[in-house]
């Protein structure tokens, strides 16, 4: 198997033109993948040297975070704070050494359904940038492993938006650890608050459908409800229904289901108590 890692985006775009080859960042999806499958691929193109897919920089439109950047270096900047789901994502993701490696690009180019960074980007109606057009996070993914992007496409940068004034938001995952698992369900929210009510709200459910999915009946009833425990419990049930979990050997379709469910109504109560004290 060849190995290259090219220090500009066109020789790696190039490269990757190539049949049989794959790009690399940090790893800790991919070389975990090769181990299961039958054929290898021809060539490994390691794009961590690439300027353009590294740091994190901000500006009055919101916050570029590059796509080689590792979740490690996301941890620790203070600019995250204003997002306060992303900033559960890196507590929970993986232990330190993992962290050390995976990166951000990599963790949505892996398209997993239970990917604990695609949430939280969702709500936050972050964008994601190749070598050749843009596109909203939710786009990305069309099924387990697989993505709309070509075999030469690279994602080079994730756009954040600025956050409203007022928002509320928060990201909870289940699993049989607090790291270093895989989410049986997990859960994002995302609330623009106006005064006392609900301008705008998103919310989006991992390892319970076939990708990432945007649970859009559960947002309608929170905007038009507010955090009241009625409208709290109905947006929690039309979670669930438009779910489409699977069973596996971590949990039983039904109990994805139930716990997403579950996870959104016990959090949403929490941050309506927050914001009524």
């Amino acid at each position: 198997m060849l190995y290259s890692k090219p220090q500009t985006l066109k020789d790696a775009v190039t490269t990757l033109g190539a049949d049989g080859h794959r790009p690399l960042a940090g790893g800790s999806d991919l070389l975990v993948r090769l181990g299961r499958e039958a054929a290898w691929p021809d060539g490994l193109v390691d794009i961590k040297a690439i300027p353009e897919l590294k740091g994190m920089k901000s500006s009055s439109r919101g916050l570029r975070l590059g796509a080689a950047l590792r979740l490690s270096e996301l941890a620790c900047a203070p600019e995250v704070a204003a997002y306060p789901a992303l900033v559960e994502v890196c507590r929970v993701f993986a232990a330190r050494q993992v962290c050390e490696r995976a990166t951000i690009g990599g963790n949505l180019a892996n398209a997993s359904p239970a990917a604990d960074t695609v949430p939280s980007l969702i709500v936050y109606g972050a964008e994601c940038r190749t070598d050749r057009r843009s596109f909203p996070v939710e786009e990305l993914a069309v099924g387990p492993g697989q993505t709309i992007l070509a075999d030469d496409e690279i994602i080079t940068a994730v756009m954040l938006p600025t956050p409203a004034p007022q928002t509320l938001s928060f990201y909870r995952k289940l699993a049989t650890r607090d790291k270093m698992a895989i989410a049986i369900a997990g859960v994002a929210v995302h609330l623009e608050m106006q005064g006392g009510s609900i301008a705008r709200a998103r919310v989006a459910l991992g390892s319970v459908a076939p990708t990432v999915i945007r649970a859009h009946d559960a947002e309608k009833i929170l905007t038009d409800g507010g955090l009241t425990a009625k409208s709290i419990a109905l947006a929690a049930r039309a979670a669930a229904a438009c779910a489409r979990p699977i069973t596996d050997i971590r949990a039983t379709a039904e109990y994805r289901r139930t716990m997403c469910a579950r996870l959104l109504e016990y959090h949403l109560t929490r941050l309506a108590n927050l914001s009524h004290p």
